[in-house]
């Protein structure tokens, strides 16, 4: 089949006319030939790569024995901590059948991380000497190839089940807040475009444990913004709270009971949204304790401990809580256990404040200003490390180290006074209240 094209010759004037044909006839010849329509070049879009929720896959762990009985013990190691892992709602962690598939295979981790649809994968090997048997284990991250975490664990085996228990309390106790540091940075690195409601939930996180005043308020923003991109989002309806009552607790805030009564709000109402997350739990009882109810705490954070036996925040505040109701030894030994599991965790000066704390109710000085003074290391400002200083110091006759403490923590919170002490509502233990008032009033706090 022939095309013909009729030619008209136009007058000079028609020049308009004239280009608009040979530009349809160009049009025409492009499309004869089996090439797209040709249309202007733009720039591309920006692509807006959302951080998404963290998400993890486990591999099954390489036995480096011809032993049947230690495979058995690597894949019910891999599984439990599938299993444990998760436990934490902010970590979507991929199912153990699916991890499985590379069982026995040499695997590339990018390709497995993007079959699998995670960002981090966990592979480890065993060993055994004799009764005890080594486990090398790597975190990496596949989006970037690089190692997060990676350690060296031993076990006995005399006892296969309880070294099994060991092995899954120490990795996941360990990998979920080098998960959320990673994370952390991430957020911190990433452009507005970017940030989703996880990047702005993870950026709230940052500045609730960071602890200073303007970082509490940027990371209230930030939660709000998740919480308008995703308003079913308990987590960050938890986290916003707990911002909140941090704020009020440290007198950033005025007037402070209308902060409390909306932190309570919140962390109730991401505890109705999501009554399995322990995070949410944890919220809730953190807000109880600040608010005057440290015995409806301890249930709280019990309940926290229970529906995540490897969550370290929930250890913490359980501690916080007893120490405060009066009952030291189980405070201390529950602080104790949240500092063993996460010892690089931001929280760590948190727990040794608290641990420093009980020391001092105890009458153990010596050892309340060395654990207050670690505390002091990691973060300069800790407000209840340096309480403890001036009144474990003042205790033993250390007139000039009290008084520096009371004059920093004078100057950090001006209203910082013996009557606010009083109207503290955390020590619900009279005795421990008067035992503070004693030690501050020796240290020079003003009435």
């Amino acid at each position: 089949m022939s095309h013909t094209r009729q030619w008209t010759l136009r007058k000079p004037g028609d020049y308009t006319s004239c280009v608009l044909e040979l530009k349809r006839y160009r049009a025409w010849i492009v499309y004869a030939a089996g090439f797209p329509p040709y249309s202007p070049w733009t720039p591309p879009a920006t692509a807006r790569t959302p951080l998404r929720k963290p998400s993890l896959a486990i591999l099954p762990f390489d036995s480096l024995s011809d032993e049947p009985g230690q495979q058995y013990f690597c894949d019910g190691v891999a599984e439990d901590l599938t299993t444990a892992l998760s436990r934490f709602h902010w970590l979507f962690v991929a199912a153990r059948n699916s991890a499985f598939r590379y069982k026995g295979q040499s695997v590339d981790v990018k390709q497995a991380g993007r079959e699998l649809g995670v960002r981090y994968v966990l592979e480890a090997s065993v060993r055994s000497a004799g009764a005890r048997v080594r486990i090398n284990a790597q975190l990496i991250d596949t989006d970037r190839l690089g190692h997060v975490w990676a350690d060296q664990l031993d076990a006995d085996m005399e006892d296969p089940f309880a070294a099994q228990d060991e092995i899954v309390a120490r990795i996941a106790s360990t990998l979920a807040p080098e998960i959320l540091r990673t994370e952390i940075a991430r957020a911190a690195d990433a452009t507005a475009s970017q940030l989703d409601a996880w990047g702005h939930y993870f950026l709230g996180l940052r500045g609730y444990f960071a602890m200073t005043e303007a970082e509490l308020t940027a990371g209230i923003a930030h939660l709000e913004l998740a919480v308008k991109e995703a308003p079913d989002f308990a987590m960050a309806h938890a986290l916003t709270g707990l911002c909140h009552a941090h704020k009020a607790m440290h007198g950033w805030t005025r007037p402070a009971r209308e902060a409390y009564a909306l932190a309570r709000d919140l962390v109730r109402k991401a505890v109705h949204m999501a009554p399995a997350s322990a995070e949410c739990v944890y919220a809730l009882a953190s807000v109880q304790l600040y608010t005057g109810q440290a015995r409806e705490a301890v249930t709280t954070a019990r309940r926290a401990v229970e529906l995540n036996p490897h969550y370290a925040d929930g250890y913490a505040i359980l501690g916080h809580a007893l120490i405060f109701c009066g009952e030291l030894d189980d405070g201390i030994a529950a602080c104790q256990r949240a500092l063993k599991s996460t010892p690089r965790d931001f929280r760590g000066s948190w727990l040794l404040d608290a641990i420093g704390h009980g020391y001092y109710f105890r009458g153990e000085y010596e050892k309340a200003i060395e654990l207050s003074q670690k505390g002091l290391q990691r973060d300069p400002g800790l407000f209840g490390a340096l309480v403890t200083l001036a009144c474990a110091n003042a205790r033993l006759g250390r007139d000039r180290e009290a008084r520096r403490a009371i004059d920093q923590l004078v100057r950090d919170i001006p209203r910082f006074s013996l009557s606010a002490v009083r109207k503290n509502p955390m020590v619900v233990d009279p005795a421990l209240i008067e035992q503070l008032l004693d030690g501050l009033r020796q240290a020079g706090l003003p009435e």
